[in-house]
C-alpha cells in the first residue's frame, strides 16, 4: 500500500513540475515592421502594419530595455494605450542583442514604453490597420454546357405503362 502512496506522490509532483514548464510561444506573424531600439529611444517611434503582422524590436543600444504595453507597469498611464479589447503585452528585458516580437490582432493605436526609461520619454506607438477584407472569389464563369447533340441523333423516350419516364429495367 505504501508503494501505492510514493507513485501518486511522485505523479503528484511530476505534474506540477510539467505545470510550471513556459508554454511554446505562439508563431509570431509575417513581420510587418521592425523596430530598432537604441539608447533611449525607438526607431522609428512610430511603426504602421496591418492586423494579424507582427513587430520585431532589435536591441541595437548597449542597455537592457524592455517592450511594454500594460498602464499597469507605466509611472504615467497616459504613455500606454491599447485598442479596445486588445490584450496588454511585455517583452521582459531585452539584452543588448536581443529582440522580441508581438503579433498584433486588434486593429488601432498602441503606445507602449521601456519600462525601464520611461522617465527618458522611451515611448512608441504602433499603428494597426484593419486587415483588407477578404475578396470574395471572382464571379465564375458559367458552367461549360454539354454539347448540343445532332438533329436526330438522340432515342426516342417511350413510356411504358406503370413506369416512370428515363427509368431503368
Amino acid at each position: 500500500m505504501s508503494r501505492c502512496w510514493l507513485m501518486l506522490a511522485m505523479l503528484a509532483v511530476f505534474s506540477l513540475f510539467l505545470a510550471g514548464c513556459p508554454r511554446q510561444p505562439e508563431e509570431p506573424g509575417e513581420i510587418g515592421e521592425e523596430v530598432e531600439i537604441t539608447e533611449y529611444q525607438f526607431q522609428p517611434q512610430e511603426a504602421r502594419i496591418k492586423q494579424g503582422e507582427a513587430v520585431r524590436w532589435n536591441n541595437a543600444g548597449q542597455e537592457t530595455h524592455t517592450v511594454t504595453a500594460d498602464p499597469a507597469r507605466a509611472q504615467e498611464r497616459a504613455n500606454v494605450q491599447l485598442p479596445e479589447g486588445a490584450k496588454t503585452f511585455d517583452s521582459g528585458e531585452i539584452e543588448p542583442g536581443g529582440s522580441f516580437v508581438h503579433t498584433f490582432d486588434t486593429p488601432g493605436t498602441y503606445r507602449y514604453i521601456c519600462v525601464l526609461h520611461e522617465d527618458q520619454n522611451m515611448v512608441g506607438t504602433v499603428i494597426v490597420e484593419p486587415a483588407e477584407p477578404e475578396q470574395a472569389p471572382a464571379e465564375q464563369a458559367p458552367a461549360e454546357e454539354a454539347p448540343a447533340e445532332e438533329p436526330g441523333t438522340q432515342e426516342p423516350q417511350t413510356e411504358q405503362p406503370g413506369r416512370e419516364p428515363g427509368a431503368m429495367e
